[in-house]
């Protein structure tokens, strides 16, 4: 599951790089940029989610194998 985690937030990272050249730099308003931001914004949340998520999972491995 861990490596699922690790492909998901490499893939949202490509998309995120992806999303910034769509970015009207000429106008930064949240109007005119709202979807790339929202893209930004939940590639973000995605790979912080994994991150934790296999922490959590490494954590709860090691508190297995002491037991």
């Amino acid at each position: 599951m861990r490596k699922i985690r690790i492909i998901i937030a490499i893939i949202a990272f490509v998309l995120m790089l992806l999303t910034l050249t769509f970015i009207d730099y000429n106008d930064l308003s949240w109007s005119v940029n709202k979807s790339n931001y929202l893209g930004l914004i939940t590639g973000v949340v995605i790979i912080v989610t994994a991150i934790y998520s296999n922490n959590y999972e490494k954590k709860q491995a090691k508190n297995a194998k002491q037991q």
